[in-house]
């Protein structure tokens, strides 16, 4: 026997197997007891069914959840693998794209400035240099190009080297490859276009310097002070093993990274001599190459000379000052001065003429940190000094100076860079590089200082 209650009154009802209704003693009203009401009324205690699905409906629903996830999972993956493969994507100047989606790509500017060389042959400078990749706690660092016009990253090596031996390694680029010797003492040959190696050998030293000696040659010199004569094409030695402070070549090498007149200092004159090691991005018509001079601090009146820029190529000099007296803001000057002094081991040089100076910026100078600049370059008549505001929340600024007039052309912002360090500058006739600790590279225009991307991020 069923039992249930009325639905009017609520006095229970009993109903009897095959009653098709029942009256309400209590109401009167008499109440269909057909399938379905009973399934809604009169199941009793201890009876009670859960209401089923069609046969078969949960597992159907399941198996297309499941389907789902898959193809997502398939999705992401195969967008991951897209991306990290070097694919550009979007309309962003941000260069973190080319990395996978679950990857933070980060610009190493505390291992070296980057390196402008041709890699897609679009008469633009293409910034190469190191990176580092993060995937979840994973960190490799890697070689990787981005194009100078878009910021797409073009290629980007397999993990090359620890980022705590990353100190140890040389970079440097010879024509159309890039030169790399690691902490393990290996050189590996890189292609320009490409980053694939094409042939590397085992040195058993780590490398001190690597500079040009002669059309299609190499000089590397080792940490023991012997070097040895490779040629370009297969990495095969030509020379044998010599000591560096008996033997030099005569000719110095195009390279761009870290260059040296590969002559003895003392067979060369005092100018050449100084730029015995600089940073070049010299690629086919676009040249910069300069040297900080520690040594060089010529005694200019009113001034502080921290150190001096030479411009291997002009023969200019720029003293990066600060004032003596009162405010110590920044100042830059261009200067003349003998070989005979520039060659000196002194630290201070008498003699020098001051062809003009103007103050780094035109901001009120107590609102300026009081430093003198440590870093700038000279390119296509254009000098590039970066400084900082003394406000943490402020960006970093450059500046920028006819190298003829010492008329400022222009002074922006660096985007993003408040507290950031500026840890290396290097230009091309049309595109200067700006390496920002940490961890990103910014490409302005030279001559506008228009900010045209960000490799890597704050």
């Amino acid at each position: 026997m069923a039992r249930a209650r009325c639905p009017e009154c609520g006095a229970r009802l009993s109903i009897k197997p095959g009653q098709l209704s029942v009256k309400c003693a209590y109401c009167g009203i008499e109440i269909p007891a057909e399938q379905r009401f009973r399934q809604a009324f009169h199941q009793p205690a201890g009876e009670a069914q859960l209401p089923s699905a069609p046969a078969g409906g949960t597992g159907k629903k399941t198996l297309i959840f499941l389907v789902a996830v898959l193809l997502l999972l398939t999705t992401v993956g195969g967008l991951s693998i897209y991306f990290a493969s070097g694919a550009s994507g979007g309309s962003s100047s941000q260069s973190t794209r080319g990395s996978g989606l679950f990857e933070k790509l980060e610009w190493a500017s505390w291992a070296q400035q980057a390196i402008p060389s041709q890699v897609n042959e679009d008469a633009i400078a293409d910034p190469v240099g190191w990176v580092k990749l993060q995937r979840g706690s994973k960190q490799t660092i890697h070689l990787a190009a981005f194009d100078g016009e878009s910021g797409d990253r073009l290629w980007i090596t397999d993990p090359l080297i620890p980022a705590d031996k990353l100190h140890a390694a040389r970079l440097v680029r010879a024509g159309k490859r890039l030169l790399f010797a690691d902490h393990m003492g290996r050189l590996r040959a890189l292609a320009v276009a490409t980053g694939e190696v094409s042939w590397q050998v085992l040195l058993g030293q780590q490398v001190e310097r690597i500079y040009g000696a002669g059309e299609g040659m190499v000089r590397v010199e080792l940490k023991d002070e012997q070097s040895l004569v490779l040629e370009l094409t297969q990495g095969k030695e030509v020379q044998k093993s010599v000591s560096n402070q008996t033997e030099g070549s005569a000719d110095q090498g195009a390279l761009a990274g870290r260059q040296r007149a590969s002559a003895h200092p003392s067979r060369l004159s005092a100018r050449t001599a100084a730029c015995e090691e600089v940073w070049s991005g010299s690629i086919g018509g676009e040249t910069a190459l300069t040297r900080v001079l520690k040594k060089v601090r010529p005694r200019l009146q009113g001034l502080n000379v921290r150190y001096s820029l030479l411009d291997c190529e002009g023969n200019q000099l720029f003293a990066l000052a600060a004032a003596s007296k009162g405010a110590r803001f920044p100042v830059v000057a261009r200067f003349t001065i003998s070989d005979r002094l520039l060659g000196d081991s002194s630290y201070y040089a008498g003699d020098a003429k001051e062809l003009w100076r103007q103050p780094v910026s035109e901001a009120n100078p107590l609102t300026l940190k009081q430093y003198p600049p440590e870093i700038a370059t000279f390119a296509a008549g254009r000098l590039v000094v970066p400084y900082a505001l003394d406000d943490r929340a402020a960006d970093t600024r450059l500046a920028c100076f006819d190298g003829e007039s010492g008329r400022r052309l222009w002074d922006v912002a660096i985007p993003g860079s408040r507290g950031g360090n500026t840890k290396a500058l290097v230009a091309t006739d049309r595109r200067l590089f700006v390496s920002v600790y940490c961890c990103s590279l910014h490409v302005f225009e030279l001559e506008t200082g228009k900010h045209l991307m960000t490799i890597g991020r704050r």
